[in-house]
């Protein structure tokens, strides 16, 4: 699900060039206790991903980013572990 963001990147609300798109995604069938890498399903701008861990922020230096659309956590989640990312978009 896509939500519109309030804010320019600057922390304002001033008129700013281009949109962004903030996207919440749901990986939690991706875990399964041996699994540390995972896949969004876009592209995301660099260092935007913040990733939750049964509803738990994870610290940004635990996650590592791969490419465009991957990241990488210390530990695979378990099976029953809810997985969600936080990220943005700028469409191109």
């Amino acid at each position: 699900m896509a939500i519109g963001n309030a804010f320019n990147r600057s922390g304002g609300t001033g008129q700013e060039s281009t949109t962004i798109t903030i996207v919440f995604e749901d990986l939690t069938a991706n875990c399964d206790g041996n699994r540390t890498q995972f896949a969004t399903s876009q592209n995301y701008d660099a260092n935007t991903i913040i990733v939750y861990l049964n509803g738990l922020r994870q610290r940004q230096n635990t996650v590592g980013q791969v490419g465009l659309n991957g990241f990488t956590l210390p530990t695979a989640p378990l099976l029953g572990d809810v997985l969600e990312v936080r990220y943005e978009v700028t469409p191109s």
